[in-house]
């Protein structure tokens, strides 16, 4: 019959639009697919450079976290996805503690694309401070006190050494009551990331002995790292009172040298007279605790800082550490320590519908 070649083209025309359909139909989701993975490392980049710019500037880790989370709540209502993120802290041991910055929500029947990216360090810019081991320093003879000379790079990274072609160049420092020098000398050899000065009053003349009031520090420092010399001048009180506790650092190496740096992880141990610690990051955050030992590694919540666990708060770099913060100032005792540079990654994820 003539129908029937004609039924089989009709059949064979419907087929193969069928099958056109279904070709444009997964066509058009590869490029979807592609699409969103190319939108998945965007976001990833963006985020990565958010994160060092972080680590190597003055911001706190609250703002960060809100820039990322900002960021990722306005592309998820712009590209209709969902966007997660969470940093990874990666300790010296092998264990990590991760910190979400965003939770993103679970789509329905969605495809999921997720980025990793691992941070090394970068230096930048030298910064140098200086800071007393003693919320005042004694004017009596009997009671040493000193100053803490500290150089880091942008990232935290400490400063090598001071003086160069292996000559000894010190920080020298100047101490000044009502405008007249009372000592004036070379502190201890700079050495990975810190100097120390003795300023204790048995080096004053005899007449400066038993003061109060206020004295002008000036520090003078040297081919820091082959480069950077400069002045440091700050104002500090003086009292003729003694310290009655001596609150400092129990953990000491092969050489009898108390510990300077610490790998994010470990326990920073101090002497039995300490019963409470406020750490301050070099971006000025803070965390307070009880007890003689800190935990770096701890899921433990900084309530000063909006419950940031203090991990985050240890960003790598110097930390000041005041010991039994919360007594008098005659109890009170201030120590540097470094913590030193550890792996970072950070997980992004985009979430959407198919």
């Amino acid at each position: 019959m003539v129908t029937e070649p004609l039924e089989a083209l009709i059949a064979l025309l419907l087929i193969s639009i069928i099958l056109a359909s279904i070709f444009i139909y997964n066509q058009r989701g590869t490029e979807r697919l592609f699409t969103k993975g190319t939108l998945t490392r965007s976001i990833a980049g963006a985020v990565s450079g958010m994160y060092l710019n972080y680590l190597n500037s003055t911001q706190v880790f609250r703002d960060f976290n809100e820039s990322v989370a900002n960021f990722l709540t306005y592309i998820g209502k712009k590209e209709n996805v969902s966007c997660s993120a969470v940093l990874r802290l990666i300790f010296k041991n092998g264990s990590y503690f991760n910190y979400p910055l965003i939770r993103g929500k679970e789509l329905a029947n969605s495809i999921n694309e997720s980025i990793i990216i691992a941070y090394g360090n970068s230096s930048g810019n030298l910064h140098v401070y200086a800071i007393a081991n003693r919320s005042f320093i004694s004017s009596l003879p009997s009671n040493p006190s000193g100053i803490y000379v500290v150089a880091y790079y942008d990232n935290g990274i400490s400063a090598l050494y001071a003086g160069t072609a292996g000559s000894d160049t010190p920080p020298y420092i100047v101490v000044r009551y009502s405008n007249e020098i009372i000592l004036s000398k070379q502190c201890n050899q700079f050495s990975n990331g810190r100097a120390t000065c003795d300023i204790s009053a048995k080096y004053w003349p005899p007449q400066y002995q038993g003061i109060s009031g206020t004295l002008t520090i000036e520090i003078y420092y040297y081919n820091i790292d082959g480069i950077y010399s400069g002045l440091i001048t700050f104002e500090y009180p003086v009292q003729a009172a003694g310290y009655s506790k001596n609150g400092m650092i129990a953990d000491i190496d092969a050489s009898g040298n108390r510990y300077l740096h610490y790998y994010l992880g470990e326990i920073v141990n101090f002497t039995t007279d300490v019963s409470s610690w406020e750490v301050r990051n070099r971006k000025g955050e803070i965390c307070r605790g009880i007890g003689n030992q800190i935990p770096t590694g701890s899921g433990y919540l900084c309530a000063d800082s909006g419950d940031i666990p203090l991990p985050v708060i240890l960003v790598q770099g110097p930390i000041n550490i005041t010991l039994n913060y919360n007594a008098a100032d005659v109890d009170k005792s201030i120590q540097v320590i470094f913590i030193d540079p550890y792996f970072t990654q950070m997980f992004v994820r985009t979430s959407f519908r198919r």
